[in-house]
């Protein structure tokens, strides 16, 4: 839970010093590349979720077959074609060599980062290093703050890039040597045709469930782009999406608590204990999202001040559709981690259906109705609380029996 609480904090104080010291024009390439790391998320996600599913289910049971060699051969694909896309990004916003060097260096961490937080932490956690894993990200979090620091009394964006990134790659490096060691990261053995496909429709399975959370979450920022350009309105959009996340962030990471005794109740096939577990999740998350929901209520304007200092072009009244966001967002997010987790293909695929539905109702309806960038964020809002119902409604069907984690 610190490094919950340590990963929310780096998010108001990221978005705080890069506002504050950051012209519009760099500020507003910045919010791009963020917005590109985003675009790509689900990959994370999916690889993260596929390689937990595939070891915990070894680790629970002996007699399944390990999938190392394949998870490792994933990996170092996605591995990659991020730190490729962290290249050529930049270059698409870049009016200098200067910037554009500087956000290279920015989106390499953001994409390492992504990393961290989502294929190298459940793979820490599938095979009981999960408390290492938070030891090391306190460590790494407090040095990231001190770049941050840097940033704000230098001013020099491409040296904090820089900062960010070495100490970002340093602890990549000790997971990448710890998860050797524990014989999760590794191609000693051979890839086979059998295995691979196994771990691939596992992945695909993951990625059909995350598609859904990366048109809910992620889609609007491609909305935003193709009607209103990288400007004002996607800062506002960001504005927004930064403190959506820091609910996200924090439900997100009281599912990882559960998720090892969750996947151990499902095999067992029960049934009652997996519905308290989600339930006890989804009870925590929302009763923080109403807390935070009513401070932004409260104070919408100081807020939004401190947070973008002269870059604020958040409208009054924003207060009332994140508001609603934010509690529609805990609930979605206690749904889809359990999806993306432990749902069939049938029930992850009638989840991203159903919610690329209703994003592409939001992305048509902002488009054919000439929406004011306003107007579409109470939009996005609404469309969230609808996606938070098929969440809700999909996930009670996983925990009822559509788990593809079983006794069997």
């Amino acid at each position: 839970m610190i490094n919950a609480v340590l990963a929310m904090l780096f998010t108001v104080v990221q978005t705080v010093a890069l506002a504050h010291t950051l012209g519009k024009v760099e500020y507003s390439a910045t919010v791009a590349m963020i917005a590109v790391g985003l675009y790509v998320t689900p990959l994370n996600q999916s690889i993260a979720r596929a390689s937990f599913l595939s070891l915990r289910e070894t680790t629970l049971d002996s007699n399944k077959t390990r999938r190392v060699a394949e998870s490792t051969l994933v990996f170092n694909i996605s591995q990659t074609l991020l730190m490729a896309l962290a290249f050529l990004a930049p270059a698409l916003v870049s009016d200098s060599l200067h910037l554009y060097m500087a956000l290279v260096l920015y989106t390499v961490f953001i994409v390492l980062n992504t990393m961290w937080s989502f294929e190298i932490q459940m793979v820490l956690i599938a095979v009981g290093e999960g408390l290492a894993y938070e030891r090391v990200s306190i460590v790494k979090r407090l040095l990231n703050f001190s770049a941050l620091g840097v940033l704000y009394v230098t001013k020099d964006f491409m040296a904090v890039g820089a900062i960010l990134c070495v100490t970002t790659l340093v602890a990549q490096a000790w997971a990448v040597r710890l998860m050797s060691r524990k014989g999760v990261l590794s191609m000693r053995e051979k890839v086979t045709l059998p295995r691979l496909k196994a771990h691939l429709a596992t992945l695909w399975t993951s990625l059909v469930a995350t598609f859904g959370e990366w048109a809910t979450f992620n889609g609007p920022y491609a909305v935003f782009t193709a009607r209103y350009g990288v400007g004002a309105p996607l800062v506002l959009l960001d504005a927004i999406m930064k403190a959506l996340r820091l609910v996200l962030g924090v439900t997100r990471n009281v599912c990882e608590v559960i998720m090892s005794r969750l996947s151990k109740e499902i095999v067992a096939g029960r049934q009652r204990a997996s519905f308290l577990l989600a339930g006890g999740a989804l009870g925590v998350s929302v009763s923080g999202a109403l807390v935070v929901a009513i401070g932004v209520m409260l104070f919408e304007k100081p807020l939004f001040d401190i947070l973008l200092g002269h870059n604020n072009v958040v409208p009054a009244g924003a207060g009332g559709p994140l508001a609603l966001a934010m509690l529609a967002g805990a609930i979605f997010q206690v749904g889809s981690m359990i999806i993306g987790l432990f749902a069939r293909r049938r029930l992850a695929t009638g989840f991203t259906i159903a919610t690329s539905l209703v994003s592409g109702l939001l992305a048509l309806a902002i488009f054919v109705f000439d929406a004011s960038p306003m107007t579409s964020i109470w939009w996005f809002a609404v469309s969230l609380a609808g996606s938070s119902v098929v969440s809700m409604a999909v996930m009670l069907g996983t925990l009822r029996g559509g788990a593809r984690v079983s006794a069997a």
